[in-house]
C-alpha cells in the first residue's frame, strides 16, 4: 500500500470530517465523513464559501492566515505547534440547508519531497504522523465533544438572553419577531384569526417623573404579569419603553365584536398598581391588526398595528383601535402634514385670516380675531384644528403662533391706528401660555410691529389654565401689567368652573359655538347661556358669543345683553384685503 493510500485509508476511517484547502481557500481533499456533509456536491476545486457559513468565513480565514504565518492565536486554543482548535457555531452548511456546529482543527500540511516519496524514511515519517493523528483523534476528540456541548449550552443561554427583556422576563423585540415569523406559518383552524396588538401605557413619563423610575419599573412588571393572562396568547413581548406586543389567536367574529372584547381586556390590564403606600393609576391604548384581513405579510401586520396604536392615542388615549383602510388614508394624510408643516411655516404658506367681532347692539365691527389658514398644495385647505394639533405635537406651535402674529400685525396696525377697529384678538396655544418667556416674547413682537398692547387681547383655552395655572398666571400677569386684555376661549366645553375666574384676571369670556348652536332648540342650552351671561356680569367681564349662524341667534344673545357677536352670520374669516373692504363698506354706510 502506498503512503498516500495508507494515509487516505486512515483518514477515511475517522468518524470526523477531515478536509484540506490550499492557500487560495479552495478545497483539495475531503475524507469520507466530509463527503457525507457535502453530499453529491463536487467540492474539490471550489471555494470554501461553498460550504462555510457566511457568518464564519472571515473568522476561519483569519485563523488560517495566522496558522500559515506561524502566529499565535489570541482567541483559539493552540493544540500543537502549527495546529489550532477553532470552535464556531454553524460554520458549515449542508446542501439541504441545515447548518452544523463544528470544532475545527487547522494545521499546516507540508507537501512531501517527491524524490523521497515511497522510501522507508518517508513511510516512517507517515507512520509517526499517523500515530500522532490517532492520538489527537482518540484523546482530543472526546474533549472536543465536551467543549462543543458547553459551547452549545452557552450559546443557547446567550440566545435566550438576547431574546428576552430583562426587566419583565417577556420576549424583547428580537425574540418577538422570531416568534411572529414562526407562528405566522402555522395553520389556524377556520374559526380562528391571528391578531397582533400593540399596547402603550398612557402618560408613562408622568409616572416616572412623579413617582420615580423604580415605581415606573414596578408598573411595567405588573402590566407584564397581567398580560400573561391574555386569552390565546402565542407570543408576548415588551418592545421597548412602555410599549408591549401580543400575538394571539381569537375566535373569528365581526370587527366590532373583536374591538369590544379587546376593550374589556384593556380594562383588565390597565388598572391601578400599588407601589408601597401609593396607588398609581395606569391607563393604556391598544392598536390592533388582523393577519389575512388587513395584512397579508408580517411587515404590514406590524405596521398596521402600530398605525392603529397611534390613531388610538390621537383619539384621546384609553382607546382600542382596529386598523382599517380609512385609517391608512388618514395616516398617510397625517404623515404628509407632519412632513410639510415645518416648511410651510418657514415659507409663510400658513397665512393669517381675519374674522370680524361685531357689537351686539349696533352690529358694527369693533374687533377682529386673527386665525390661521393653510392651503396645502396637494391636500387643499387643511382645517385649523388639524394642523394646530400636529404643530403642538411636533413642537412647532411656538413658531406657528409667532409667525401668524407677526404677519397679521401689519394690516392690524393700520386698522387700529385709523380707529376703524377697537381691538385685535390673538390665540395663545395651551403650550405657549405656560411657556416661560412667552409674555415677554409676544409683547416685544407687537411693540416692534407698532401695535399698542392696550388694543391687544390674548385668547386662552380653559384646559391650558386648569392644567398649569401657576405658569399661566405668571405670563398673564405680565401681559396684564402692559395693558393686554385676556379672554377665556371656548367657555363651557368641559373645564368650566369658577376657579379660572377667581385666580386669573379675565377681561372677556367667549361662549363656545357648540352651546350657541343649540339655542332655540334646547331649553337647557338657553339656560346655560343665561348662567354664563350672569357669571360674566358678576366678574365684570365682557361676553363674546362665537359661532353665530343666523339672525335668530344674534337677536337672542343681544337680548341677553351679550356685548359682542362673532360668526358666519356676519362674515367668515377672510384675508387682509377682504377684511379691509368690510371696514371700508362699514365706514361708507356710517357716512
Amino acid at each position: 500500500m502506498t503512503d498516500r493510500a495508507l494515509f487516505e485509508a486512515f483518514i477515511n476511517a475517522s468518524p470526523y470530517p477531515v478536509f484540506a484547502k490550499d492557500a487560495s481557500h479552495r478545497w483539495v481533499y475531503g475524507n469520507s465523513a466530509f463527503e457525507m456533509i457535502a453530499g453529491e456536491m463536487n467540492f474539490v476545486g471550489e471555494k470554501d464559501s461553498l460550504l462555510v457559513h457566511p457568518v464564519c468565513i472571515d473568522r476561519i480565514r483569519e485563523v488560517e492566515r495566522k496558522v500559515l504565518a506561524g502566529e499565535d492565536s489570541l482567541d483559539e486554543e493552540t493544540l500543537i505547534t502549527g495546529a489550532v482548535l477553532l470552535t464556531i457555531r454553524r460554520p458549515l452548511r449542508l446542501p439541504s440547508g441545515e447548518t452544523l456546529i463544528a470544532g475545527i482543527i487547522i494545521s499546516i500540511i507540508h507537501a512531501p519531497d517527491v524524490a523521497s516519496s515511497g522510501s522507508k524514511a518517508s513511510l516512517r515519517r507517515h507512520e509517526l504522523a499517523i500515530a500522532d493523528v490517532r492520538k489527537v483523534d482518540t484523546e482530543r476528540t472526546r474533549w472536543l465533544e465536551q467543549r462543543l456541548e458547553l459551547v452549545e449550552q452557552a450559546e443557547t443561554a446567550a440566545t435566550k438572553a438576547a431574546r428576552t427583556d430583562p426587566a419583565t422576563g417577556l420576549r424583547n423585540r428580537m425574540g418577538f419577531d422570531l416568534d411572529l415569523a414562526t407562528v405566522a406559518e402555522e395553520p389556524l383552524p377556520p374559526d380562528k384569526i391571528l391578531c397582533l396588538a400593540f399596547l402603550d401605557l398612557d402618560r408613562f413619563k408622568f409616572i416616572n417623573d412623579s413617582f420615580g423610575h423604580k415605581a415606573g419599573d414596578t408598573v411595567l412588571k405588573s402590566v407584564a404579569k397581567r398580560l400573561i393572562t391574555w386569552p390565546g396568547v402565542r407570543s408576548l413581548a415588551r418592545m421597548g419603553g412602555d410599549e408591549f406586543a401580543i400575538l394571539f389567536d381569537h375566535p373569528r367574529v365581526a370587527p366590532h365584536v373583536l374591538v369590544e372584547n379587546i376593550s374589556l381586556m384593556r380594562q383588565r390590564i390597565f388598572r391601578a398598581v400599588r407601589v408601597g403606600d401609593k396607588l398609581i393609576q395606569v391607563s393604556g391604548s391598544v392598536g390592533l391588526s388582523v393577519h389575512g384581513l388587513d395584512a397579508d405579510d408580517l411587515e404590514s401586520l406590524k405596521l398596521n398595528a402600530d398605525t392603529a396604536l397611534i390613531e388610538a392615542k390621537h383619539l384621546g388615549r384609553e382607546q382600542v383601535k382596529l386598523f382599517d383602510a380609512g385609517l391608512a388614508l388618514r395616516t398617510y394624510r397625517r404623515h404628509t402634514l407632519e412632513r410639510d408643516l415645518r416648511q410651510a411655516i418657514a415659507r409663510n404658506q400658513i397665512v393669517p385670516a381675519f374674522q370680524p367681532i361685531v357689537n351686539a347692539k349696533t352690529r358694527a365691527i369693533e374687533g377682529v380675531e386673527v386665525l390661521a389658514r393653510w392651503n396645502h398644495p396637494q391636500l387643499g385647505p387643511i382645517p385649523a384644528q388639524e394642523f394646530i394639533t400636529i404643530a403642538t405635537e411636533c413642537g412647532l406651535i411656538s413658531a406657528l403662533d409667532l409667525s401668524i402674529v407677526r404677519r397679521a400685525c401689519g394690516p392690524v396696525r393700520n386698522w387700529l391706528s385709523d380707529n376703524r377697529l377697537r381691538f385685535v384678538s390673538f390665540n395663545a396655544s395651551s403650550l405657549e401660555i405656560v411657556r416661560p418667556g412667552y409674555a415677554a416674547e409676544i409683547l416685544s413682537l407687537i411693540r416692534r410691529c407698532g401695535v399698542q398692547a392696550e388694543k391687544v387681547c390674548i385668547e386662552l383655552v380653559e384646559s391650558a389654565i386648569i392644567h398649569d395655572i401657576d405658569r399661566a398666571r405668571a405670563n398673564i400677569c405680565i401681559l396684564k401689567d402692559r395693558g393686554v386684555k385676556i379672554a377665556l376661549d371656548d367657555y363651557g366645553t368641559g373645564y368650566s368652573n369658577l376657579r379660572a375666574l377667581l385666580d386669573l384676571p379675565i377681561d372677556r369670556i367667549k361662549i363656545d359655538r357648540s352651546i350657541i348652536g343649540d339655542i332655540g332648540d334646547d331649553e337647557r342650552a338657553m339656560k346655560l347661556v343665561l348662567s354664563v351671561v350672569q357669571l360674566a356680569k358678576l366678574f365684570n367681564a365682557e361676553l363674546i358669543a362665537e359661532g353665530i349662524e343666523d339672525e335668530t341667534q344674534a337677536t337672542y344673545l343681544e337680548g341677553m345683553n351679550c356685548e359682542f357677536l362673532q360668526g358666519f352670520h356676519f362674515s367668515p374669516a377672510v384675508d387682509a384685503q377682504q377684511f379691509d373692504l368690510l371696514l371700508t363698506r362699514q365706514t361708507s354706510r356710517a357716512a
